[in-house]
């Protein structure tokens, strides 16, 4: 399997892009197949929801594409890279999950795992086959990705591919909140920790009008400066600390628990809920005026 990289795809693989459209199409009709399954009770442990809705091919490939996706995003911006007496240690914290890779394998290959940040427990571990990189050795880990976990990895993969595949420029040099909106509707729950806070903070700040720079809650502070850049602070023992910020690049650094990450995503659904309806409501409000303008009324609010 060969995935494209940034820039990659003018790099004379034709035949690589190729077999991957084609992989991309099988990955639609599983991601498909896997938003209609029924639900899986995490409570009760039953963690294997993707065993029973797909066939071990189709899990093979969800398992290639949530191991490529897992490489592709250590390679991004905002990772961590530590050092101790294990090796190198290379760390993406994304919203719903934490992304490392550790060079400590006799072998010289890393492990890449991938934890998630609700369970709190590792459910992917692999490494690239010594003999062969273009696959993937699975280990054991202690719970395994159900079908929701791996829906939100296929479809982040899919959509980086295409991207990567169609080389749009629209999406290079983005800056700031736009960067931000871009990374969430790419990635979902793999967008960098702290991006649906942060998306929070400018929605709220916005609504307050253009020119708002500071909006106090009960816990938090949203603060803007003029460059563009958002900070969250919140309030301990009566003084502020910032918990998550964006600069005017749209760099992320979040120092949120899992508990205020699971916070601010139910706000931020609230948010994407409302911004939906604002554009239903603008599109069918368009469609009205067309159709009068057809008989020339005129608009009476305007």
């Amino acid at each position: 399997m060969v995935f494209i990289d940034k820039g990659d795809a003018s790099s004379g693989v034709s035949h690589s892009t190729q077999y991957l459209s084609t992989f991309l199409e099988l990955l639609e009709a599983i991601a498909g197949k896997l938003q209609t399954a029924p639900s899986v009770d995490r409570q009760r442990g039953v963690l294997d929801g993707a065993e029973q809705t797909l066939t071990p091919e189709e899990q093979a490939l969800t398992d290639d594409a949530c191991g490529y996706l897992a490489m592709s995003v250590l390679q991004q911006d905002g990772v961590e890279r530590q050092t101790d007496e294990q090796g190198v240690r290379t760390v993406y914290a994304a919203e719903g999950y934490v992304i490392s890779s550790q060079l400590n394998d006799p072998t010289g290959n890393s492990v890449y795992t991938v934890r998630s940040v609700t369970l709190d427990a590792d459910v992917l571990q692999f490494q690239q086959c010594p003999s062969d990189p273009e696959k993937l050795v699975l280990f054991e880990t202690e719970s395994h990705m159900d079908d929701a976990m791996r829906l939100s990895f296929v479809k982040a993969f899919i959509n980086e591919q295409r991207q990567a595949l169609e080389q749009t420029e629209q999406y290079q040099g983005l800056q700031g909140i736009e960067k931000v909106a871009h990374q969430l509707s790419t990635y979902g729950e793999l967008a960098p920790a702290g991006a649906k806070a942060i998306y929070v903070a400018h929605a709220v700040l916005h609504q307050q009008g253009p020119d708002t720079t500071v909006v106090n809650g009960e816990r938090y502070t949203f603060v803007r400066s003029e460059s563009g850049a958002v900070g969250i602070f919140e309030r301990v023992d009566s003084q502020p600390c910032l918990v998550c910020s964006m600069d005017k690049d749209g760099t992320l650094k979040s120092t949120l628990s899992a508990q205020q990450q699971a916070i601010f995503s139910g706000l931020f659904a609230e948010v994407m809920s409302r911004e939906k309806a604002q554009v239903s409501q603008t599109s069918s409000r368009n469609e009205e005026q067309e159709w009068l303008d057809g008989y020339g009324v005129p608009d009476l609010e305007r």
